[in-house]
C-alpha cells in the first residue's frame, strides 16, 4: 500500500509538470465594437466625433474616408471621443472606429456620413488666392451685473488655449456701456465678464461659457498664455475723468492688478499687484518662461494737456518681469522708458499730441539672439533692445524713422515677427490719417539691427489685426482709413495677404469681410488653421456719445459700430485652383511635450513624401491691433520612412519661449493639416 501511494503521488507530481511545461493555449476572446458612433458637423472646418465605451479596450484606432475615398486612420484616441478638424467644408466624410488591445483589435464600427457646412457663407469666384469668410455669428448675449440688461459681449480680447477653447472679454460688461463710469472707485471696478468659447460645440449660444473674474476690471488689460498653460494678465481699467463727450482731461488710468485664468479649472485666481496700475500694457513671453509687462497708464494718470490742445496721458514707465512659478513681480528699475530715451514719450518734437502714444500696447518681442532680452519696435519710432535680467538696462536705442512723417509715430498700426528677428511694422498712424506703408526690422546679434521700407498695402489702415498663418503668410483684415475709434464711415472690408519670406514680396488683394472690424477688434489663427476676426466698437448703448457720425455708414447700410460677433476667414491654402476644397493633410500621432533641439517624429496619413513643411506657431494673444503671442518657426525634417517625419524642435527659448504651440505639416501644394497642440520648454 505504501509503495502504491507513492507511486500515485509521483504521477501526480509528474502530470502537474507536465502541465506547467506545456499549457494549454486558450484563445484570446475578440473585442467588440462599439455599439454605436456619434458624428456632428459643427463648423465648416470640424467634426465631433464620439462612440460608446468598449470594456477592455485600452485605445481606438479612429478612420474616415470622403465619398470617393478609402478608409485612412488619422487618430489613435484614448478616450471615446476626438474632434477632427481637418474636414473639408461640403464634402461628405464616414468614419469607423475600431477598439483595441494589446493583442486584439476590433472589426470597426462605421458612423452615418456627415457632411461640414461649406466653407464661404458669400460666394467667393477666387478662393484659392483669395480665401473667403464664412457665415458672421453671435458672441454671447449676456447680462451686465450694473443694470441686469442683457447685451452682446464685444470680443475685443482674444486668446487661445491649449484645449482649443478661445478665453474673450470686453471687460467689466459686455461692450462698454459701465467701463468709463466710477473714476478710480475700485469697488466698481472689480469684475468682469469673461467669456470661453468653445469651436467644438459649435458657434450657437450653448457654445460659450462665462467665467467671470471677480477680482478685476479687465478692459484694456495685457494678456498672454504662459509657459503652464494658464492665462495671464497684467492691469486692467478703472475708469475715466471725463464725461463720454471727451472733455479733457480725459485720464484712464491703470489697474496694478494680475489676474490667473486656470482652464483645467475654469477658474480665476488673483496674481501678486505690480508696482504701478497698467491700461493698455503688453505682455510677452521671455526665453526664461517669465512674463515682462511694459507700457500702459499709471493708476495716477491725470491726462494732463501738454499746451497744445490735446491730452497726454501718465504712462507707467517701469517695466517688470513676472516669475509666475515663484510668484514674484521683479521691476527692472534702471530701464524706465524715461531713461532710455526722452523720445519714448515724445514720438517727434512736431508732433508731441501723438508721443504718449508709445506706451499703448507697445510691440515688443523676445529677441532670438539673446536670452532674457526683448526689442521695442513701435509704436514710436524710438526702437531698442531691453535686457531684462537685474535691473535692466536698454541698448542700441534710435529711431525707426525713414523720413515719412508717417512713420515717426504709427499709432494703432501693427507689428509681426514672421521669422526669428524679422519684423514687419504695418499701418497705423492715429487720428489723422491710417498708413498704408510698412517697415521691415531686422535683428542682428542682440546689438544692432537694421531698418528698410517694406511693401504697401492696397488700403490705409489704423485699428487693423496681422495675423501669422500656418504656411508663414501674414494675413492683414480690418482697421480704418481715417484713424478714428468708433466710427465705420471709413472701415476697411477687404483683407490682404503677404508672404514676408519672398525675395519681393507685396500685399495681395483678399477676401471681403461682412462686417467692420475697427478699433476694439482681434484677430487669432485657431488650430484648424484659418482665422478668427471678432469683434469691434465697444462703446456701450450709443457710440454717438463719442462721435456723432459713428454708425454713418452709406455703404454698408443697417450695420453700426458695436459688433458683438465674430466671422472666421478660410486662407487660400484650404482650396484647390479650380476653388474646390482641398484635402488636407493629417498628423495622426505626434509628441504632446518635447525639448529644445529634441529630434521626434510624427506620423501622418500619407507617405513622408507628400510632407513638404512642418510649422511650430505660438497660440496667439491679441487686442487693441496686436497679437503678444503670436511667432512662427520652420521646422527642419531630417528623415522620412513610410508615413513617419523626423523633424528637429527649436533650439532654445530665444527662437521658441517656453508654452504651447501649433505643430502643422504642410504637403507639397502647401494644404496645411489642422494643428497638434506641443509644449515645448519649462518654466521660470
Amino acid at each position: 500500500m505504501k509503495h502504491s501511494t507513492m507511486a500515485m503521488g509521483l504521477g501526480l507530481m509528474l502530470t502537474l509538470m507536465a502541465c506547467t511545461q506545456n499549457p494549454v493555449s486558450v484563445p484570446t476572446p475578440p473585442l467588440p465594437d462599439p455599439a454605436s458612433v456619434t458624428v456632428a458637423a459643427k463648423l465648416p472646418t470640424l467634426v465631433t466625433v464620439s462612440w460608446s465605451t468598449v470594456p477592455g479596450a485600452s485605445g481606438y484606432l479612429l478612420e474616415r474616408r470622403s465619398d470617393t475615398g478609402s478608409y485612412v486612420q488619422i487618430a489613435e484616441p484614448t478616450t471615446p471621443s476626438f474632434t477632427d478638424l481637418s474636414v473639408s467644408g461640403g464634402v461628405r466624410y464616414t468614419y469607423r472606429v475600431k477598439a483595441k488591445s494589446s493583442n486584439a483589435l476590433s472589426g470597426g464600427k462605421e458612423s452615418n456620413p456627415v457632411t461640414p457646412p461649406t466653407l464661404c457663407s458669400v460666394a467667393s469666384s477666387s478662393p484659392s488666392t483669395k480665401g473667403c469668410f464664412g457665415e458672421v455669428f453671435d458672441w454671447l448675449r449676456t447680462s451686465a451685473l450694473e443694470d441686469g440688461q442683457t447685451r452682446g459681449v464685444v470680443p475685443t480680447h482674444i486668446g487661445l488655449l491649449p484645449d482649443g477653447r478661445l478665453m474673450t472679454y470686453f471687460g467689466l460688461d459686455p461692450q462698454g456701456q459701465f467701463a468709463r463710469d466710477n473714476y478710480k472707485v475700485l469697488s466698481q471696478h472689480n469684475h468682469s465678464v469673461t467669456v470661453l468659447w468653445d469651436p467644438a460645440k459649435g458657434s450657437g449660444q450653448d457654445s460659450f461659457q462665462r467665467v467671470d473674474n471677480l477680482h478685476t476690471d479687465l478692459f484694456c488689460s495685457g494678456h498672454v498664455l504662459g509657459p503652464d498653460g494658464r492665462y495671464y494678465t497684467s492691469g486692467g481699467n478703472l475708469g475715466q475723468s471725463t464725461s463720454a463727450n471727451g472733455a479733457t482731461p480725459n485720464s484712464n488710468p491703470g489697474s496694478n492688478h494680475t489676474d490667473i485664468f486656470d482652464p483645467t479649472t475654469n477658474t480665476w485666481s488673483a496674481g501678486p499687484d505690480m508696482a504701478d496700475g497698467r491700461w493698455y500694457p503688453t505682455m510677452i513671453t521671455l526665453s526664461s518662461g517669465e512674463l515682462l509687462m511694459v507700457g500702459g497708464n499709471s493708476a495716477d494718470d491725470k491726462g494732463d494737456s501738454n499746451g497744445v490742445g490735446a491730452v497726454v496721458d501718465t504712462p507707467n514707465i517701469l517695466p517688470e518681469v513676472w516669475d509666475t512659478v515663484a510668484g514674484v513681480i521683479r521691476p527692472l528699475s534702471n530701464a524706465t522708458t524715461d531713461a532710455a530715451s526722452a523720445t519714448f514719450k515724445y514720438a517727434n518734437n512736431n508732433q508731441p499730441a501723438y508721443g504718449y502714444y508709445w506706451h499703448y500696447y507697445p510691440w515688443i518681442f523676445q529677441d532670438p539672439f539673446k536670452d532674457k532680452q526683448a526689442f521695442m519696435a513701435g509704436s514710436a519710432n524710438t526702437i531698442g533692445y531691453l535686457d531684462t535680467t537685474g535691473s535692466g538696462a536698454w541698448s542700441a536705442v534710435s529711431n525707426r524713422s525713414l523720413g515719412s512723417t508717417l512713420d515717426v509715430w504709427r499709432t494703432y498700426g501693427t507689428a509681426v515677427m514672421y521669422q526669428p528677428g524679422k519684423i514687419l511694422v504695418i499701418g497705423g498712424g492715429g487720428a489723422v490719417t491710417g498708413a498704408n506703408s510698412t517697415v521691415r526690422i531686422t535683428l542682428s546679434g542682440g546689438t544692432s539691427y537694421t531698418v528698410d521700407p517694406g511693401p504697401n498695402m492696397a488700403y490705409q489702415r489704423t485699428h487693423l489685426m496681422a495675423t501669422l498663418l500656418a504656411d508663414g503668410q501674414i494675413f492683414v483684415n480690418g482697421g480704418n482709413t481715417d484713424g478714428q475709434n468708433y466710427v465705420i464711415t471709413h472701415a476697411v472690408y477687404e483683407s490682404e495677404l503677404i508672404d514676408p519670406n519672398e525675395p519681393n514680396p507685396t500685399f495681395r488683394r483678399a477676401a471681403m469681410a461682412q462686417r467692420p472690424r475697427i478699433y476694439h477688434s482681434a484677430s487669432v489663427l485657431l488650430p484648424d488653421a484659418t482665422v478668427l476676426t471678432a469683434g469691434g466698437g465697444g462703446c456701450g448703448d450709443s457710440c454717438d456719445r463719442f462721435q456723432p457720425e459713428a454708425n454713418a455708414d452709406p455703404n454698408h447700410p443697417g450695420l453700426t459700430v458695436n459688433q458683438p460677433n465674430g466671422e472666421i476667414y478660410y486662407p487660400p491654402y484650404l482650396f484647390n485652383p479650380d476653388g474646390s476644397p482641398a484635402t488636407r493633410p493629417v498628423i495622426v500621432a505626434a509628441p504632446s511635450a518635447v525639448n529644445y533641439g529634441q529630434s521626434f517624429t510624427l506620423q501622418t496619413d500619407q507617405p513622408a513624401e507628400n510632407i513638404a513643411r512642418v510649422t511650430f506657431l505660438k497660440l496667439g494673444s491679441a487686442t487693441h491691433a496686436f497679437n503678444m503671442g503670436q511667432l512662427f518657426n520652420e521646422l527642419q525634417i531630417t528623415a522620412r520612412s513610410g508615413n513617419q517625419l523626423t523633424v528637429v524642435a527649436p533650439a532654445s527659448g530665444r527662437l521658441a519661449p517656453p508654452g504651447y504651440y501649433m505643430l502643422f505639416v504642410l504637403n507639397s501644394s502647401g494644404v496645411p493639416s489642422a494643428a497638434k497642440m506641443v509644449k515645448i520648454g519649462g518654466g521660470p
